[in-house]
């Protein structure tokens, strides 16, 4: 007996449920997802014009710049604040209609945003932002990084819901003619 393809059920994930499953796998991820009082269109075109809108709502980068455009595959360079004191990184890109994922090379720390229109009238966005280290070490040395996964997850407890309230008011406040 053969059943047709197009018998079994097909789930098809938004922007932000994917998002939510992929940060739920990484333990040093943590995500955060709010609604901002702002058309879709107005809170992905912020959102997405990396180079110059990044560091009003992320503090922890001093400036970041889109290095290469290939379609919906980008590399950028972000360099964070001196007191940092850490090298530049570079992040593979992929940015498409409310969905961006941004994996550092090597694959140490991950970024991921995501979001949806929260209602058929438009007037509210759903937006998502998942942030932290990831360490893809063998099975066997997964226990060793635990402890840093666990940090970097409480870490991002704190900056991320921060980091997505700043995206909102800076987009809010784009739409009330308020400087950015």
């Amino acid at each position: 007996m053969t059943i047709a393809d197009d018998a079994w059920p097909a789930a098809r994930l938004g922007n932000l449920a994917r998002l939510r499953a992929v940060a739920a796998g990484l333990r040093g991820v943590h995500f955060y997802e709010r609604v901002i009082d702002a058309p879709f269109a107005d809170v992905w075109a912020f959102a997405s014009d990396l180079e110059r809108t990044t560091r009003s709502f992320e503090p922890d980068v001093h400036s970041l710049r889109v290095l290469e455009r290939n379609g919906d595959h980008w590399k950028v360079r972000v360099r964070m604040p001196r007191w940092a004191g850490t090298a530049p990184l570079t992040l593979d890109v992929t940015m498409r209609d409310g969905w961006c994922w941004m994996v550092s090379r090597p694959a140490l720390y991950v970024v991921g945003m995501a979001a949806e229109p929260v209602d058929a009238d438009g007037s509210q966005t759903r937006f998502g932002l998942a942030e932290g280290a990831v360490l893809p070490v063998a099975a066997w040395a997964q226990p060793a990084t635990r402890p840093l996964l666990a940090v970097s997850r409480w870490r991002h407890r704190f900056h991320v819901p921060r980091d997505v309230a700043r995206l909102g008011a800076c987009v809010t406040a784009g739409r009330n003619g308020r400087a950015l």
